[in-house]
């Protein structure tokens, strides 16, 4: 490598590239930590019907990921490069989305006519509030009917991605978060019930739908479409290898809720989804780094080693930090919730453990997929969902939704720590493994204490701080550094704007 040429990992164009990448994420980051103060004051005094809520978005999303068999990871890999018999990568595109298609078909006729009374009692129970319960086909239908219009999305969403399309595909994104995910609090302005919640999702989701599907039909749709099943083996050999990893991850966060939901009151699982939500926050920034991320390691791992290994070291420093900062103010953030969600706060420091890993997990198990292994995300995924499913019901029956917080917090350490060993095996990623195992030692100390610590929030703010004096001195060098490119951008900025005053 050519050390006088420009690094390709400069830090100040290493942070534009990851914010150009991932801006839609990053807004939908804010939107999020909205619609989170919304919710504590909308749902006040309908308790369960948010928890229940976010039930049947789960359950939607992994009636969704069974129903792709894999294909939409299968028009993502052979976009580019349709197989044997597949002209084109809108007849790819058609031909996934047709199989997809006639398969969810089968598994609605299968939910809704073998499979009523099961299903619909264990995502929704024996209630019997008026603002939750609903004839058990309809519920049912409706679910799949979110199913398909989730999975149109999927495909929508992969289009403008492959054709790097970032304008259209942030937009896209945008709306896809609100209209998925924050437009039943419109409807909750006017009813709080279950029913008319979730009608109100499939209105917005299928307007989503239907405009989106008008103009990219033309870029997913061959002139003549044609069901050729040529090519579809190669199809189904690389999907179907990856849909049990994303079933799993979706059914993992799924049946949390529903074990409390069997042992707790519905109140407790208002604050769950609550939590979840709020850690879903976090991980968008993963997701964010990830769409940068991942396109820069599989370019740049064989020549670029020794500064990955950097960005690593940059990556603990910061987001453990976040980390010790949210904790710090969280009786101020908490302080602005409705009071029937405040009782989350005694658990956050819990719930945002496993994201805080799996953002650092980004940094440290790409040897997986650079080995061509990825054979063990599969596994590490089941290994998490087992511990999760298993300590839930251990501790839930006695612990309630703290149960729920230690069994996510111990499974996520466990997917993090099998997929790092298995990866730094095949690359290594980690300059200085020890400095990282002490770091996220005393990250999972102060996510535990801040638990056991709950009724001194003084106390668990003043730990918080301690930590991240103790990651300041760890990481002193990255701290210098990250001031430098923070004042240089800052820098640059007023630069440009002062030339541009002239």
């Amino acid at each position: 490598m050519d050390e006088s040429k420009p690094s390709t990992l400069d830090p100040s164009s290493l942070i534009r590239s990851v914010f150009r990448f991932s801006l839609s994420t990053w807004i939908s980051a804010v939107l999020y930590l909205i619609t989170l103060v919304l919710v504590t004051y909308l749902f006040a005094d309908a308790s369960g019907v948010y928890g229940t809520h976010t039930i049947f978005f789960n359950a939607a999303n992994t009636v969704m990921c069974i129903a792709a068999l894999g294909l939409d990871f299968a028009y993502i890999r052979f976009y580019n490069e349709p197989p044997d018999g597949i002209k084109s990568s809108r007849q790819l595109a058609f031909i996934c989305m047709v199989l997809s298609f006639i398969f969810l078909g089968l598994l609605a006729l299968v939910i809704c006519l073998i499979f009523p009374a099961p299903l619909y009692a264990l995502l929704i129970g024996n209630e019997s509030s008026a603002d939750i319960a609903m004839p058990q086909v309809r519920f049912l239908v409706y679910l799949c009917v979110q199913a398909a219009f989730l999975l149109l999305s999927r495909f929508f969403s992969i289009t403008y991605r492959m054709q790097l399309n970032a304008r259209m595909y942030n937009i896209q994104n945008l709306l896809l978060t609100f209209f998925a995910r924050m437009f039943f609090l419109v409807g909750a302005l006017i009813s709080v019930n279950l029913e008319f919640l979730i009608r109100f999702d499939l209105i917005g989701l299928g307007a989503f739908v239907l405009v989106f599907f008008f103009l990219q039909r033309r870029q997913m749709l061959p002139e003549k479409p044609a069901l050729n099943l040529r090519g579809t083996g190669t199809l189904f050999r690389y999907g179907l290898a990856l849909t049990p990893s994303s079933i799993i991850l979706y059914a993992n966060s799924l049946s949390s809720s529903l074990i409390l939901k069997a042992f707790a009151d519905p109140g407790q699982l208002d604050i769950l989804a609550f939590l979840t939500y709020a850690s879903l926050a976090l991980s968008i920034v993963q997701v964010g780094f990830a769409n940068f991320w991942g396109a820069f390691m599989f370019g740049n791992y064989k020549t670029e080693q020794r500064k990955i290994k950097r960005v690593h070291e940059y990556i603990c420093f910061i987001i453990l930090s976040l980390m010790a900062f949210l904790i710090i103010i969280q009786p101020l953030a908490f302080g602005l919730l409705g009071q029937r969600f405040r009782e989350g706060q005694t658990l956050f420091g819990l719930m945002l453990f496993a994201p805080m890993l799996l953002i650092v997990s980004e940094t440290t198990v790409y040897g997986i997929d650079i080995s061509n292994k990825t054979i063990h995300h599969s596994i590490g995924n089941a290994l998490c969902a087992a511990a999760n499913i298993g300590i839930c019901f251990m501790l839930v029956p006695t612990l309630g939704i703290s149960g729920v917080a230690l069994a996510q917090a111990v499974s996520g350490l466990i997917l993090f720590v099998y997929r790092t060993l298995v990866a730094q095996k095949h690359y290594a990623s980690m300059d200085r493994p020890v400095r990282t195992l002490a770091a996220l030692s005393i990250m999972a100390t102060l996510s535990v204490s801040s638990w056991l610590l709950a009724s001194h929030p003084a106390w668990v703010s003043a730990l918080a701080a301690m930590v991240m004096a103790v990651f300041t001195l760890l990481y002193r060098q990255e701290l210098k550094k990250c001031i430098s490119v923070a004042w240089g951008i800052l820098k640059s900025l007023t630069t440009t704007r002062f030339q541009d005053k002239r």
